[in-house]
């Protein structure tokens, strides 16, 4: 994934996924309130990182996973709000409803099993459903974090959760995890009071940075260039040649 992710930066998603192979689909439009992606399945932070005003065209997004694989997103264009007809929107409708309630109904199941479960422990979880077991490093609040997946409910659970107790269920983008933190770093509100307005400076900064590019895309698509350079050269060839005796 870092070099898909490293050469999508570099070069754009179209080189990135013939580079290496990789399926690359260029006909998915993105809908606000819609959490669904046509072909990914879910990924709603990726939609919501598609709408956000600081992403600018031609931007290319981290990678996001969910239960269907990893995905990395490019803007390349951006439909104001507006009103859609039923049927271009009734794929999406019919799979958001359809997810929704399968993980209700997932829901239930795991309540029902951590109920069962008593004082045990995650592992006795997992033995008894077969449920897959996995184990994550340390992470941030506002990293990614696979199997979890980034600004969901699970991931802010695990910064809430008693250390070494099964929680759960949380929801992780389509699916729901049971978690069971194994030990957490608490913040330091001293060093962030000293660090805070470097962090400041960082994110205006980068939102600057934004900015001015959306600005400077949106002048190339509105300027009118005519090119003087053949007369830049005359001129120069004029004061350039030596004088004649």
């Amino acid at each position: 994934m870092d070099d898909l992710e490293g050469i999508a930066l570099d070069n754009g998603l179209e080189a990135a996924a013939d580079s290496l192979d990789l399926d690359l689909r260029a006909d998915v439009t993105l809908t606000d309130g819609f959490d669904f992606v046509p072909g990914a399945g879910s990924l709603g932070i990726a939609v919501d990182w598609a709408l956000e005003e600081t992403t600018a065209l031609g931007e290319v997004s981290e990678f996001y996973e969910n239960g269907s694989g990893f995905h990395i997103v490019e803007l390349v264009s951006r439909t104001e709000a507006g009103e859609f007809g039923f049927e271009d929107v009734r794929e999406q409708i019919e799979a958001t409803l359809g997810t929704e309630r399968r993980i209700e109904l997932a829901r239930d199941i795991a309540e029902a099993r951590m109920a069962e479960l008593g004082d045990g422990d995650l592992e006795s979880l997992a033995a008894a459903t077969g449920w897959p077991l996995q184990t994550t490093g340390a992470f941030g609040r506002r990293q990614f974090v696979p199997g979890l997946g980034r600004d969901t409910e699970a991931v802010g659970a695990a910064f809430a959760a008693p250390i070494g107790v099964p929680a759960g269920p949380f929801s992780a983008g389509e699916t729901l995890v049971v978690l069971q933190p194994a030990e957490r770093t608490e913040a330091d509100a001293q060093l962030f009071d000293v660090m805070k307005n470097q962090l400041r400076a960082q994110m205006e900064a980068q939102l600057s940075q934004r900015r001015a590019i959306a600005w400077i895309e949106a002048i190339r698509e509105d300027a009118l260039v005519v090119d003087h350079r053949d007369l830049l050269n005359q001129d120069a060839n004029q004061v350039a040649a030596p004088p004649l005796i």
